[in-house]
């Protein structure tokens, strides 16, 4: 322990986010993802699109194995997750560190916003975690619902964070027996309430922006866009394409998310808009590509 404290110590004076400019780093429309194996994770490989348009290039990983990116905030700050622990990169460019754990174990991030604050959660305690940076300890997210305290011993619920947005305010979901119902802090202290969820029978938010539009998808894998926290939720444009979700939001509504073919392999999808079709986005030499964030 008193090794990886050194670590995080060392990279406390690298770490650059509310005072650094916010251009420092990066430019809109920045995209992250990964290429995925699930039948071989030591393959997953962590991807950075520098636009829409361009090819992907491959995020340093340092000594990590089995490294995905899942945020990009505007600094150019990037969250993700390797084969044992949570990592932070301060540019597309540097070898990332690991986020404090705290306490706890079995870590995973799914959220980040412009500030550094970061959501995730435990798998092995069933706690959602809050950090103000990645330098510093995670504290517990409210998970106080009409389902009771979070908890999956009895495998009935499993309570999951996946956005956070500048004002801190919260999506993710609690997956029951009966389905997927999608929920939303509007503080990491706030106790958590559902999202509307329209004529959709289940729903999934994975990602939330400044202006406080959520995106997702179904139980149908479609893609979704809540326009608010009170909003019903309305399909986004698939152009023709199925088994889609939108993962990733930025603060001009622009859009990127994924879907799968007839062979089960996943193509990444940008929208400009939550109106316009979406256009595919270059995966290289690689097979089995998520975009997952984008700035």
């Amino acid at each position: 322990m008193s090794k990886r404290r050194s670590g995080l110590t060392n990279h406390r004076r690298a770490y650059c986010y509310a005072t650094c400019p916010s251009n420092l780093y990066a430019t809109k429309k920045q995209i992250v993802g990964f290429r995925k194996t699930e039948e071989d994770k030591k393959e997953n490989i962590p991807l950075f699109w520098s636009s829409p348009t361009d090819s992907p290039t491959v995020l340093p990983t340092g000594t990590y194995t089995s490294v995905i990116a899942l945020r990009i905030n505007e600094r150019g700050n990037i969250i993700g997750n390797s084969e044992k622990e949570p990592l932070f990169w301060n540019s597309p460019s540097t070898t990332p560190f690991p986020i404090h754990p705290g306490e706890y174990t079995s870590i995973q991030v799914f959220g980040l916003n412009d500030l550094g604050n970061i959501v995730g959660f435990a798998y092995d305690q069933t706690k959602l975690l809050y950090w103000d940076s990645p330098i510093t300890p995670p504290t517990i997210i409210s998970s106080n619902s009409p389902y009771g305290e979070n908890e999956n011993i009895s495998g009935i619920y499993l309570f999951s964070v996946y956005g956070i947005n500048n004002q801190k305010q919260i999506v993710g979901n609690i997956s029951t027996n009966n389905g997927s119902t999608p929920l939303f802090w509007p503080s990491p202290s706030s106790d958590p309430v559902p999202l509307p969820l329209g004529n959709n029978q289940y729903a999934t938010p994975l990602d939330i922006n400044v202006q406080g539009q959520i995106v997702g998808f179904n139980n149908l894998s479609e893609p979704l866009i809540w326009s608010s926290h009170k909003a019903n939720p309305i399909p986004v444009p698939t152009g023709g394409y199925n088994n889609i979700n939108i993962s990733g939001i930025n603060a001009n509504g622009n859009m990127v998310g994924q879907y799968s073919d007839d062979n089960f392999i996943y193509h990444p999808l940008y929208w400009s808009s939550p109106t316009a079709n979406p256009d595919t986005i270059s995966s290289d030499i690689y097979s089995n590509v998520w975009a997952f964030g984008i700035n």
